[in-house]
């Protein structure tokens, strides 16, 4: 479907109508899934690229709010100056590393909807076994404090990725989406 054709003239009065019918809180999502609908329309590759901004796009908020308002997130939750100091120190460390999660979540979703859970469970094992490992590294042998915990889950993250990209990129080219 393309902006001049008819199929797109049906297409957007129905999108229009249904967005300002819809309540307030439903509107975002159902312009996501309009999205998706318009972009693979084109083609199935379209849909991975629009997958991919979405959730570079919701990595990035979340690194945003969580790196510049750590200390007023942490003042919801804590009172003491020394809890909110750590914990601000921990949301700004580990808001630089929500992209990770943010990817190998999407590619579990991929690989739950195809049904293939085989790939999920042992990235999810290797993730676990990653962080315990560099936590057990970073706090017993190199002595770090709470930085010690994003970088664990960092290295569990990118574990996950080293396992789970490059199966989803073989099943892909195997089915030529």
């Amino acid at each position: 479907m393309v902006f001049n054709s008819y199929s797109f003239l049906l297409f957007f009065p129905i999108v229009l109508v249904l967005t300002q019918l819809a309540p307030a809180k439903w509107r975002n999502g159902l312009l996501l899934v309009a999205s998706y609908v318009f972009y693979a329309s084109w083609g199935k590759r379209f849909c991975v690229l629009l997958l991919g901004l979405t959730v570079l796009v919701y990595a990035a908020g979340l690194t945003v709010v969580c790196f510049f308002g750590a200390e007023g997130i942490m003042r919801m939750f804590a009172e003491e100056p020394e809890v909110i100091e750590l914990g601000a120190r921990f949301l700004r460390l580990i808001s630089l590393m929500y992209f990770l999660p943010a990817l190998t979540n999407g590619i579990q979703g991929f690989f739950r909807g195809i049904g293939d859970l085989r790939i999920t469970l042992i990235s999810s094992i290797l993730n676990m076994a990653g962080r315990v490992a560099a936590a057990s590294v970073l706090v017993l042998l190199w002595k770090m404090e709470i930085e010690a915990l994003p970088y664990s889950y960092a290295f569990g993250w990118v574990l996950m990725l080293a396992y789970e990209l490059p199966a989803m990129l073989r099943y892909l080219r195997k089915n030529k989406m």
